[in-house]
């Protein structure tokens, strides 16, 4: 198959030539034996290795006595993607995936190996972006799992148990504005475009889930959180312009949202702080309901 015509030019690489020592080049008939194994297998898609660019696996090799490891090449695969096997197993109607592997061995050692497989090969990146929208809303958006702001460095990817197929909220952001239709669609688009993402990366937090934004007022940040399909106000904390009171800030926020998790917003809203506020939804018409909620926004933003 493949392997085969670099068999071949190995052994002509072993040619002797009128400058090659004849004792350094001689080999016992033992030592060049070489052994090809082809074959097709199926790999069960929960014991894929997923990679930065590829997938991997294990294969025992009984005869030899050892485990070896192939990988395919597929540059829009990432480790996070793992969570989404149920899903291309769906996708690809099979718990497995086909693939055929080569391999060279002499005298027990491997020369030479690849894998190559079509089930792989179809998981593009737009079978990985459906994918990962259908994951996140089963499992984040219609979840209870109580409210956490992420607190990582790089301020979108979520870690608690399972990673989300996300590098970014950013990227999650831009699926729901782009792929899912929400109560709350309008003003985390309107918040979109005048988050301060040179100052912070769009954040998160879980049930119900909610968007945090930055927006740099003239003489304030404002951090505000909004719902995404929830029927709940938009909250509001307002922060000295300083970098170093909006990491303290944040810490304050991620306290209250404790709060709110643990015993509910009537508890948080009885002893909120001075610099926090709220506005409510007009669910009566949207339209309507939207343009009293941005006009009010915008009253804040100072």
């Amino acid at each position: 198959m493949f392997l085969k015509r670099n068999v071949y030019y190995r052994k002509l690489e072993k040619t002797l030539t009128l400058f090659d020592d004849f004792d350094e080049q001689k080999e016992s008939p033992k030592s060049q034996q070489e052994s090809i194994i082809e074959k097709t297998i199926n790999i069960p898609i929960e014991k894929l290795d997923f990679l930065y660019g590829a997938i991997a696996f294990d294969i025992s090799v009984k005869d030899y006595g050892m485990e070896i490891n192939f990988d395919i090449e597929n540059l829009t695969i990432r480790p996070e993607f793992d969570v989404l096997k149920p899903y291309f197993e769906k996708f690809l109607k099979s718990k497995s995936v086909r693939a055929e592997i080569s391999l060279v061995l002499r005298s027990g050692d491997i020369i030479a190996k690849s894998a190559r497989s079509d089930d792989i090969n179809k998981l593009s990146r737009e079978i990985i972006e459906a994918a990962r929208f259908r994951y996140v809303e089963n499992t984040l958006f219609k979840r209870n799992s109580g409210y956490k702001i992420d607190a990582t460095q790089n301020g979108g990817a979520i870690s608690e148990g399972n990673n989300l197929p996300y590098e970014s909220g950013e990227e999650l952001l831009n699926d729901v504005l782009n792929k899912g239709n929400y109560r709350h669609q309008r003003q985390l688009r309107y918040l979109a475009e005048f988050h301060a993402t040179h100052i912070l990366k769009v954040r998160f937090v879980l049930s119900p889930f909610a968007f945090l934004f930055l927006l740099d007022g003239k003489d304030h940040f404002h951090m505000i959180m909004e719902t995404l399909d929830s029927e709940e106000a938009t909250y509001i904390w307002r922060i000295n312009k300083s970098v170093g009171d909006l990491k303290i800030e944040l810490e304050r926020i991620n306290e209250y949202v404790r709060v709110i998790r643990n015993q509910g917003r009537l508890a948080y809203l009885t002893s909120a702080p001075s610099n926090f506020s709220r506005i409510l939804h007009d669910y009566s018409d949207e339209r309507k309901g939207f343009v009293i909620w941005k006009d009010t926004l915008e009253e804040q933003i100072i």
